[in-house]
């Protein structure tokens, strides 16, 4: 959440006056706040640029919730039901949630120490024993959100060449 305090020049004639009044507000209210002359325009970069994480987060969110939908969508009809579940059990389809699940600020707060994005099936491997790790490790991580990204790191692996004959993670 983001609040924009409007007509910031009636906190006084000074712009520093309405960045103080808006401090206040933060404190406050406990959410960043800027202030906005929106005749002039003054504050309207800034408020976009605090926007961005928010509607970034709202963004991620909502692709989280395609999958299940698809589920219950494929439970309720018979139609297209082995469309919805090919594409469901994809590559694409885990990469994409995996991707939202790690956007979710519960996971966002979790990724210190987190290994860089693999280049190589070693590297992919190494990302999804690290997630198993911290799930071992931690009684606070959410256990489907790190679970479906280890899977989206273990199709990462696949897709890098990781031999199937002898895996070094699993996708379960």
């Amino acid at each position: 959440m983001v609040v924009a305090a409007n007509k910031a020049d009636l906190f006084g004639p000074r712009w520093d006056e309405a960045l103080g009044r808006a401090a206040e507000i933060s404190e406050n209210v406990g959410v960043p706040t800027v202030p906005v002359e929106t005749l002039t325009g003054r504050g309207v970069e800034e408020l976009f640029e605090a926007l961005g994480p928010v509607l970034e987060a709202q963004w991620w969110g909502r692709v989280e919730q395609i999958g299940p939908a698809l589920r219950r969508s494929a439970s309720r009809s018979a139609a297209g039901r082995d469309e919805i579940e090919l594409y469901l059990s994809s590559d694409s389809a885990v990469l994409f949630g995996a991707a939202a699940a790690m956007m979710s600020p519960e996971i966002r707060a979790l990724r210190q120490g987190e290994p860089p994005d693999p280049r190589t099936a070693d590297d992919a491997g190494t990302c999804s024993r690290w997630w198993g790790e911290l799930v071992d490790e931690s009684e606070q991580a959410p256990q489907q959100r790190v679970s479906l990204i280890r899977r989206g790191y273990v199709r990462r692996w696949a897709q890098l060449g990781g031999d199937r004959s002898a895996p070094a993670v699993t996708d379960g």
